[in-house]
């Protein structure tokens, strides 16, 4: 019998309030619920933990099961007599009690420690979801650079055809293009900024577009020249017309559509002249050229950066679940 009265005693005050704290637990299953009471968890402050008063009621447990030993058969004094007894036969329960004190502290420090790790582990959470949308956004940037490059150039390319091209293609092999076509200063802004996003790209895209701009700059270059020329072919020729009719005009010649015919004659036949003179024709033949190869390195480029796109378009990173 003294025997199992020195196990209750040993075992009850640590399975008592351990039993008690885990049926306070809200989960299902006695095992989760022992799992449980033994975290700490760090999302929760040190008063919530379980652990934490465990250590402070098991060593009180043992405090009074054995101090209702150590007190058997004494009456209560409170006096210095008393208090000298009390104290010479309280050595071991208070010896117990005390022992909450050193443990309380071991817990709260295990808790500091797991709250810092969380935070860490939250702060390593964070940086990589920024790396990753750093990422993400670079990528964005570099994909939306290469679609509105290929608006700015099906936008150019659409206009030049129409507005110059089309003529161009109608007059006759190796002979001169007469005719104005005027540009302007900054045509490629998107391109003209967009070198640091273009070396994202693959190589075969990106070096198509440097050739396409390359290519369109030539074309840039020759048409002005032909403009340049055309100016001059086109005064020479107003010029001798105006000559021709002053003299119809000296010679008695009235009829209004007599004259008109014949200064278009005389520019038109002018125009030809001086346009050969200058060697348009050789502008004539590399703007066709040029244009030729445009077209089917413009096909090429839109539709390779088009796949290109679909292909690689990123998926936002999700943000992190913080512990």
């Amino acid at each position: 019998m003294e025997y199992l009265l020195l196990a209750g005693l040993i075992v009850l005050p640590a399975i008592i309030p351990i039993t008690i704290a885990i049926l306070l637990q809200p989960t299902d299953g006695l095992i989760t619920r022992a799992v449980e009471i033994a975290k700490l968890r760090a999302d929760k402050g040190l008063s919530t933990q379980p652990l934490f008063w465990l250590c402070i009621f098991i060593p009180t447990s043992y405090f009074l099961a054995f101090g209702i030993v150590s007190w058997n058969g004494y009456s209560l004094s409170l006096d210095a007599a008393g208090l000298k007894t009390f104290i010479s036969i309280s050595a071991v329960p208070l010896g117990l009690l005390s022992l909450s004190l050193p443990l309380t502290v071991i817990a709260a420090s295990f808790h500091s420690t797991e709250q810092t790790a969380r935070q860490i582990r939250n702060t390593k959470s964070i940086q990589e979801y920024q790396h990753q949308l750093r990422k993400y956004d670079q990528e964005i940037v570099a994909l939306n650079t290469l679609k509105l490059i290929t608006v700015e150039l099906g936008e150019a390319w659409k206009i030049y055809s129409t507005e110059y091209a089309v003529e161009l293609f109608r007059t006759d092999e190796d002979a001169p293009y007469v005719a104005t076509y005027p540009l302007g200063e900054g045509l490629f802004p998107i391109y003209d900024s967009a070198s640091a996003h273009l070396s994202s790209a693959p190589f075969e895209i990106t070096s198509n577009i440097v050739r396409i701009y390359m290519r369109i700059k030539g074309l840039i270059t020759t048409l002005n020249e032909n403009n340049r020329n055309s100016i001059l072919v086109r005064g020479i020729a107003v010029s001798e017309a105006d000559k021709e009719l002053r003299l119809l005009r000296d010679n008695g010649a009235s009829n209004p559509e007599v004259l008109q015919g014949r200064w278009q004659e005389i520019f038109q036949f002018s125009c030809a002249r001086e346009a050969h003179n200058l060697n348009m024709r050789y502008e004539a033949n590399s703007l066709k050229n040029l244009t030729r190869e445009l077209h089917d390195l413009l096909e090429i480029v839109i539709t390779e950066t088009n796949e290109h796109i679909q292909r690689n378009t990123p998926v936002a990173p999700t943000p992190p679940a913080l512990e």
